[in-house]
């Protein structure tokens, strides 16, 4: 240690009794701070985002491949964990959470947004920036975080009522895998309307082929025309011709179905709900640290300025 370090050290010391002063009342702000704040209940959800084993969508495909491989693919939105985050604190879903129905632990039974503009709590500071509208204290009390390696999502609500912190955090998962399922249905319906259409038509031409050669076979058996000979073979060759192309619309619109059933996984829990106070004794030791480290970096500050401009004066 030199000599300048062991001169701030013996400043420091001589003026202990600053310190003592301004650490007391540290604790007594971060006291009053962690009392102003209302005490209110987390629920957890631990979520992993499933992601399907690829089918082979070309099983059967034979000489369709080509056609197969050709048509370009919706991309899945439901086994990306940032896909939740674009839709966490959407309109719709702040929308659905807001509707939904909760009973408090003593057995009331209503809408969340009831239940908040009944028993919704802030600091005393809070009211001085105005009343907070429902959609925003729900935006707020949804929280997430993404965990990138592992692919697994944290979801949580916040609220006065236990029960309740529990139901919304419950209701929310199931919010977003409902959504989700909607919306990668609603992307690949066009694909399945396009090949179920055409499966039906080519059916329905391929039927027709099919009676017409039976028909002309059966009216033309045994005949050694030479030119009902060919007619017969043309009409074969069509009902054949026929037959592939209602095979390749049948492969496509297979192709189409199992493709849709490849994005229904969305995301399973892998830890059931949590549900703990705000104000455990961890709050308490995080609000007493924070403002003891900012005590004691403020009055060192001021008393080592204080020495060195002090002198000069």
């Amino acid at each position: 240690m030199d000599k300048r370090e062991g001169n701030v050290w013996r400043i420091c010391v001589r003026n202990r009794n600053t310190y003592f002063v301004t650490t007391a009342i540290a604790i007594f702000i971060a006291i009053v701070f962690s009392l102003s704040i209302p005490n209110t209940f987390i629920s957890q959800e631990v979520l992993i985002v499933e992601s399907s084993a690829p089918m082979n969508l070309l099983v059967g495909a034979d000489q369709f491949t080509q056609a197969i491989l050709g048509k370009s693919q919706t991309s899945p939105i439901a086994n990306d964990p940032f896909a939740y985050k674009k839709v966490f604190h959407s309109g719709q879903v702040i929308d659905y959470v807001k509707k939904t129905m909760v009973k408090d632990s003593n057995g009331k039974s209503e809408t969340l947004e009831q239940h908040l503009k009944k028993n919704y709590k802030s600091a005393w500071w809070d009211k001085l920036w105005g009343t907070k509208v429902i959609d925003d204290i729900i935006t707020d009390r949804l929280k997430y975080e993404i965990k990138l390696k592992t692919k697994v999502i944290v979801v949580q609500y916040e609220d006065e009522d236990k029960n309740v912190s529990s139901q919304i955090t419950n209701a929310l998962v199931s919010i977003l895998n409902n959504y989700f399922t909607d919306l990668n249905l609603r992307r690949n319906q066009p694909d399945m309307d396009y090949y179920r259409a055409r499966r039906i038509e080519a059916g329905q031409v391929y039927k027709e082929s099919m009676e017409k050669y039976s028909a002309y076979q059966d009216s033309h058996m045994g005949t050694d025309s030479h030119s009902e000979q060919t007619q017969m073979e043309f009409l074969r060759n069509d009902m054949n011709s026929k037959y592939n192309e209602y095979s390749e619309a049948s492969v496509m619109y297979k192709r189409a179905e199992m493709f849709t059933r490849q994005q229904q996984l969305v995301s399973t829990r892998i830890q059931t709900s949590q549900t703990f106070s705000s104000k455990g004794a961890a709050m308490w030791m995080a609000s007493i640290s924070v403002s003891l480290f900012l005590a004691i970096i403020g009055t060192s500050w001021y008393i080592l300025l204080k020495a060195k401009y002090g002198k000069n004066r």
